[in-house]
């Protein structure tokens, strides 16, 4: 019996300690993170200190190693040897060092000593967050977020959009109120088309179905829109959630799993001209509050960016002053030169 017990260990071990490799490359290579490298690499350690301290030698694992034999061997899943995107990769190799980690709680079990193996456990939990949430931030990661609606651009939009690209921006937000859902779902496909032919980034606003039909990178939503907490238990992990923040009182409900907020409006929008600027002190007062990453949103543009750059703000959502030009591209340049002088 204590034979077997020591080929699921082994198993596990090796199944773990390989998961964590593949994690701790991105890590270093991608996310440049040393903390995080730093835990997948001790973790990879401690593993091993933990069968030790369980009296669970090393040469007994390697003895009860059967690979010709092991039935699971050749077993694999439809989609095993496919992988969507990074998220995809990281998502799978997660998955196999949590599983690991449990079995290997229950069977140290056994020799009185699966808690250090829970513990670990519930770090990866909290290490996964972490991770996933900063790879959403490298995608969030520009000083313009471009907002796109189609009735406010000067060309069309596929060809606003096809400059915008070519200039070198890459996040945008698809933004139609005016639109059938079939009709939303049409453009946003196309938009989604184009925009990943960059490697760009685009959420849609306010619609969450369209956003998941249309395989969309997120959707910005208003507070009184769908429950912001329970849009974060129906999207997956790597889907980025944004709100808008109109007050303090906005900003004391904005749940943890949002990964980004909008404060405005900054100045009177087009895009919403029932709301009113409340002035550029409550816009630093929400930002001086909140652990979000934050976009100014409004009726921003070339003349008066300057004053929210006075405020050490410096990513910008913003519209009309970007498509509404025959020459979106050299606007965008233009905004982005003044943002990148100031920072």
């Amino acid at each position: 019996m204590s034979q077997i017990i020591y080929r699921i260990i082994d198993a596990n071990v090796n199944r773990l300690k390989e998961g964590l490799r593949v994690i701790e490359e991105w890590c270093r290579f991608s996310l440049d993170n040393k903390n995080y490298s730093n835990i997948c690499k001790n973790t990879r350690h401690k593993i091993i200190e933990i069968c030790q301290q369980s009296k669970i030698p090393f040469s007994e694992l390697i003895s009860a190693r059967d690979t010709d034999n092991d039935v699971g061997v050749n077993i694999s899943s439809r989609n095993e040897y496919e992988r969507e995107n990074i998220f995809s990769v990281l998502k799978a190799n997660f998955n196999r060092v949590q599983e690991s980690l449990r079995v290997l709680e229950e069977y140290s079990k056994i020799f009185k000593n699966g808690k250090p193996f829970e513990t670990i456990r519930y770090e990866m939990y909290t290490l996964e967050k972490n991770i996933f949430s900063n790879l959403k931030k490298k995608d969030l990661n520009s000083n313009i977020y471009v907002l796109l609606t189609e009735e406010l651009c000067e060309l069309s939009i596929l060809d606003c959009l096809q400059k915008l690209l070519e200039s070198g921006a890459k996040l945008f937000q698809l933004r139609e109120k005016n639109k059938s859902e079939s009709e939303f779902y049409e453009l946003g496909t196309k938009i989604m088309g184009l925009v990943k032919e960059y490697d760009g980034t685009v959420i849609v606003n306010d619609n969450l179905g369209v956003a998941l039909a249309i395989g969309a990178d997120g959707v910005h939503l208003g507070i009184n829109d769908l429950p912001l907490e329970k849009v974060g238990e129906l999207v997956p992990l790597d889907f980025i959630i944004g709100a808008t923040v109109h007050d303090l009182n906005d900003l004391k409900v904005i749940p943890d799993r949002i990964d980004y907020i909008g404060i405005g409006p900054c100045f009177d929008s087009l895009t919403k001209p029932q709301l009113k600027s409340e002035g550029f002190e409550f816009i630093k007062e929400i930002n001086d509050k909140s652990d979000f990453l934050t976009f100014c949103i409004g009726g921003i543009d070339l003349e008066n960016c300057s004053n929210l750059l006075s405020l050490n703000m410096n990513q910008f959502a913003i519209c009309s002053a970007i498509i509404g030009s025959s020459n979106p591209d050299k606007e965008y340049q233009n905004l982005l030169q003044t943002i990148n002088e100031s920072c």
